[in-house]
């Protein structure tokens, strides 16, 4: 059994995925095996996979869906074959630092169920800057849920370690939007001990045709999404956590109205964020308020003021990440 399971999905990454591969190849931590789930790529992705399967042995094992299904369903094959110790995710356009899964691993003890890193943003224009959790150190499974949910620590399953033992039956909802969210979330609200970490161990590049910028999500993916937040925490409710499901679903509407500013022409930009601003009551924006001050203050201006808000975020959008909007 390796230590640690590297999953990979993905989907016409011809220009990305060595680079990914190559640096789970390059950890100082040799126990892991690679699973990379190729989605249906029409480029040749796949042949590139061959090769490196063929010149890295058993480490590397390629597996494939059967028609295009998106990152949900593509991770959970590589769930399935898994059997490391340790589950870990890999975006096929983001690499691993060296140091990553040895760090992650040294950090753990017998009651770690999840362990999390910091990561180091690489924008368009190749400039990097480090993101470090808000908090560091040890959280109960259910306070760092409400946090995840609170936009207080990241809901990213690539800058985590999950200890398998205790994600068994735990999978990917179908869905194309922020699934990764709905996993995190629940394997967090199961874990015993999640620990935080400010060094970073992975590097996450920005990309203007990734799902995270180059996609709309539809505002039914979105109201399915704060559903299945709800459902993963349906054992732990209590006053805390439902202020964070009232900022997680603030955080989610402005989500999709940065998607639409960020990638819709222009004109339909004002319309799309007055949609968006349509589902948050003012409870809701004022709950997040209270939690999370700067999404609070976003979704009020937002609301009251969505075309010059749409004008300051494409602004922000194209200084902090390089995205033009």
């Amino acid at each position: 059994m390796p230590r640690v399971s590297v999953i990979v999905a993905a989907h016409n990454a011809q220009a990305t995925i060595t680079r990914a591969v190559k640096s789970v190849v390059a950890q100082t931590m040799d126990d892991w095996e690679l699973l990379v789930v190729d989605d249906c790529s029409t480029d040749g992705t796949v042949a590139i996979l061959e090769s490196l399967a063929t010149r890295l042995g058993g480490r590397l094992k390629v597996l494939s869906t059967s028609t295009n299904q998106g990152p949900a369903m593509a991770r959970n094959i590589g769930l399935e074959a898994a059997s490391g110790e340790w589950i870990g995710f890999l975006d096929s356009d983001d690499e691993y630092l060296p140091d990553r899964l040895e760090m992650m691993l040294a950090a753990t003890d017998e009651r770690t169920d999840v362990v999390a890193c910091a990561h180091l943003i690489v924008s368009t224009d190749g400039s990097e800057r480090l993101r470090t959790p808000r908090r560091t150190g040890d959280l109960s499974g259910t306070e760092a849920a409400a946090a995840t949910l609170a936009e207080e620590q990241t809901n990213y399953v690539w800058d985590k370690l999950f200890r398998a033992r205790a994600i068994t039956d735990l999978r990917f909802p179908p869905i194309r939007r922020a699934e990764d969210n709905v996993f995190t979330v629940s394997a967090l609200s199961r874990a015993r001990t999640v620990r935080y970490l400010s060094e970073p161990g992975i590097r996450y590049h920005v990309s203007p045709t990734s799902l995270t910028w180059g996609r709309v999500a539809t505002r039914q993916e979105t109201a399915t999404l704060v559903d299945l937040l709800r459902q993963a925490v349906a054992e732990h409710t209590d006053a805390v956590t439902e202020r964070a499901l009232a900022t997680s679903k603030t955080a989610a509407w402005l989500s999709v109205a940065h998607q639409g500013i960020t990638a819709k022409p222009a004109a339909e930009r004002i319309d799309h964020v007055r949609g968006c601003t349509r589902e948050l009551s003012w409870g809701e924006i004022v709950d997040a308020l209270r939690t999370h001050p700067l999404l609070g203050v976003a979704a009020g201006v937002m609301k009251l003021l969505p075309g010059p808000y749409a004008t300051l975020y494409g602004a922000y959008a194209s200084r902090v990440y390089g995205v033009e909007a």
